[in-house]
């Protein structure tokens, strides 16, 4: 064989050699390189940009419908914040430079997890649904998370659900968290309410038996059901124009939880409180740990629905008695003492920004959320009180 047909194939062996190494290293940083569209280039700017120096906070999921979780992309869900060095986002490109990753459990798909993870990382559970109703996927996510983000006080970020929110200098912002408690205001108000009970319903049967009690409460007194469990409709597309009518129209308002589970009590109690009606409630938390002194009714305390009822009647005909309900609103913190949106958000960038922290994940989350989550699996009790 000849030298210059030697040297031409050598020199076909090298070019076919240096090729397939250019395409080795073209598929390395294909997969481990964020890939942005055109459309995206504008948003990696802004991100980069407006979250530099921040902790970076990246929603895995969705939370239900929502991208940004109700509370806002980029330093929205901090700026209220004593620390607030946080920025959000739900753009996936920035999976490598996160420092806390966010998952739904509600909308979790396990075969839509990260491809990796760093180990700086912090992986957050987040649930604001009861056990009961929480899918059976945990088993699967043992040692993956490093945080939890719920409604439980033994939470590492302990976040209740909220009162209504309202954007700040607005008329409800004004009216109701910038507002001096007045005593008279409220008793002429009080004077002005001719109904007693009303309950805002969707969910018809529940594992708490919740109304079976109110079927035993309507042989005594008469209860307005708004929504698909009752005759009656809140036709405000504005649900805070909901909550103001039951302020002006109601006494109590029954705040009685779907699932009797530890800790768990939703929005509906916290806006009954916000909005100058007194919440009778039945669930699974120490209220006494939640919610103002003397602000609610807890059908607990009453051995049967009648002494409920004839509790309620006496302090329909007794506006002193009624308004002592709202003494709380008189004190110092206030209304302060009512759960933020931002709460929880404001513990999660706190916590980010302190090194200090040691680092450690739950080996069995499926045990920490369903077992001690303390959830009553039948309605034994609330057929002893319904009698």
């Amino acid at each position: 064989m000849s030298n210059n047909l030697l040297n031409t194939v050598s020199q076909k062996r090298i070019a076919l050699f240096a090729t397939l190494l250019c395409i080795l290293i073209l598929t390395f940083f294909v997969f481990n390189t964020p890939i942005f569209h055109s459309h995206d280039l504008s948003e990696y700017e802004t991100i980069k940009k407006n979250c530099s120096g921040k902790q970076l906070v990246l929603f895995w999921t969705k939370f239900f419908e929502t991208d940004d979780f109700y509370v806002g992309l980029g330093i929205k869900p901090f700026k209220q914040c004593t620390v607030f060095a946080c920025c959000s986002t739900n753009n996936r490109n920035f999976l490598d430079v996160s420092d806390a990753i966010i998952f739904h459990i509600r909308d979790l798909d396990l075969n839509d997890m990260p491809p990796r993870r760093s180990v700086r990382q912090r992986w957050i559970f987040y649930l604001q649904e009861s056990p009961l109703h929480t899918p059976n996927i945990l088993y699967d996510l043992s040692n993956v998370f490093n945080w939890t983000m719920t409604f439980r006080m033994d939470s590492d970020i302990y976040t209740p659900y909220p009162v209504v929110e309202s954007t700040p200098g607005s008329a409800l912002e004004l009216q109701i968290w910038n507002t001096t408690f007045n005593r008279n205001k409220l008793k002429h108000n009080v004077r002005r309410k001719k109904k007693l009970v009303a309950w805002f319903v969707s969910n018809c049967f529940t594992t708490s038996g919740r109304e079976k009690y109110v079927l035993e409460l309507q042989k005594y007194v008469e209860v307005d059901i708004y929504g698909t469990c009752g005759n009656l409709t809140c036709s405000h597309s504005d649900h805070i124009e909901c909550y103001k009518m039951l302020e002006r129209d109601y006494k109590f308002y029954l705040a009685f939880e779907n699932s009797i589970c530890k800790d768990y009590v939703t929005e509906k109690f916290f806006n009954a409180l916000l909005f100058n009606v007194v919440p009778v409630v039945y669930g699974g938390a120490n209220y006494h740990a939640l919610a103002p002194k003397n602000s609610y009714i807890d059908v607990r305390d009453f051995s049967s629905v009648h002494h409920l009822v004839k509790y309620l009647k006496f302090l329909a005909r007794n506006d002193s008695a009624y308004l002592h309900y709202f003494d709380w609103r008189k004190t110092p913190p206030g209304l302060s003492l009512l759960p933020r949106t931002n709460q929880g958000w404001c513990t999660l960038c706190s916590m980010l920004n302190n090194d200090s922290l040691p680092s450690h994940s739950y080996s069995n989350i499926h045990s920490w959320w369903f077992e001690k989550g303390q959830c009553e699996k039948d309605r034994t009790s609330i057929q002893k009180l319904a009698i």
